[in-house]
């Protein structure tokens, strides 16, 4: 977006991204950034449960209609300690999980 747009255009993206994400889950859960187009949420909920979270936060951002359109968000969820024991491997698991996402199509969630 950055080069089709302008810097601006894409730091206003990010902007109602955010707004949207934070928008869409507890004062208690965190969203956070994690370089270019990508970011992470932390929710203290039950495996499955967090998958149903996933895919609502991805179809939030679809629904949004503003100008300039926001790209669909895809996400991979992982569960601490069923997936892994350690940041490094939870990390890992959620961004295998999130490759099986973007398999699956535009805003989806996966395991």
């Amino acid at each position: 977006m950055n080069d089709r747009e302008g810097h601006a255009t894409g730091d206003e993206v990010l902007r109602r991204v955010a707004r949207t994400l934070l928008g869409s889950v507890r004062a208690t859960d965190a969203v956070f950034r994690i370089g270019a187009m990508n970011s992470r949420s932390v929710l203290e909920q039950e495996r499955t449960l967090g998958l149903e979270i996933a895919k609502r936060l991805c179809q939030a951002v679809a629904a949004q209609r503003r100008a300039p359109q926001l790209p669909s968000v895809s996400a991979g969820v992982a569960s601490f300690p069923s997936d892994a024991d350690s940041k490094p491997q939870l990390l890992h698991h959620a961004d295998i999980a999130l490759y099986a996402a973007k398999d699956a199509g535009k805003s989806a969630a996966a395991l």
